[in-house]
């Protein structure tokens, strides 16, 4: 007991008593670290502890609180094509534009499940995105700024499709077409087109 209050040896005391200070201060550190690290480790381990979804973010800023999901009415969705007019055995590829018109960043679900692309003739429905989802990109949630658009493609191979996915479908005949894009309780404006 005598050497520890007492150091013995052929350096200063002051020396001893200093190692003994540094080695006393790691060991504090380290069981410090130890002690929060499986406090850590046991709220992860919680049954209630939340997970958030994944969020694909279309903007470069950043936002406040938590954003809502986007209302019908700040929701602007418009539907185009790589053309008009489409020769023998060439397909369409249609482009989908959402755009948040509102003021406040919002969430929206634009996956293949949540948006459809629908081409009709006449009273005649020939196909719908719908029909057949790719489940690898059923559900795709964006975080949308004010004034921020996403735009997705979606080709068509000019077949028709029907809820199911049943096959033997008769061939879409040249004539016009009309297209439209439905997303969030939202339909877009009609596109005309035409197939050779």
């Amino acid at each position: 007991m005598s050497n520890i209050l007492h150091p013995v040896g052929p350096r200063p005391s002051r020396v001893y008593w200093t190692r003994r200070i540094v080695v006393a201060v790691v060991l504090v550190a380290v069981v410090a670290a130890v002690v929060t690290l499986v406090r850590l480790a046991g709220a992860a381990d919680k049954p209630g502890a939340s997970v958030r979804p994944t969020v694909t973010s279309t903007s470069a800023g950043p936002t406040t609180g938590t954003p809502q999901p986007c209302p019908a009415s700040s929701v602007g969705l418009a539907v185009t094509a790589d053309a008009t007019t489409y020769g023998a055995g060439v397909n369409p590829t249609f482009t989908v534009t959402v755009t948040n018109t509102g003021t406040e960043p919002c969430t929206l679900d634009a996956g293949d499940a949540a948006r459809e692309v629908l081409i009709t003739s006449g009273a005649d429905r020939i196909w719908s995105s719908a029909d057949c989802p790719d489940p690898a990109a059923a559900k795709k949630l964006l975080l949308l700024t004010a004034g921020q658009p996403y735009v997705a493609a979606v080709p068509w191979d000019r077949v028709r499709s029907a809820t199911g996915c049943p096959t033997g479908l008769p061939t879409p005949r040249p004539g016009t077409y009309q297209v439209t894009a439905s997303l969030a309780g939202k339909t877009s404006s009609p596109l005309v087109m035409i197939l050779k």
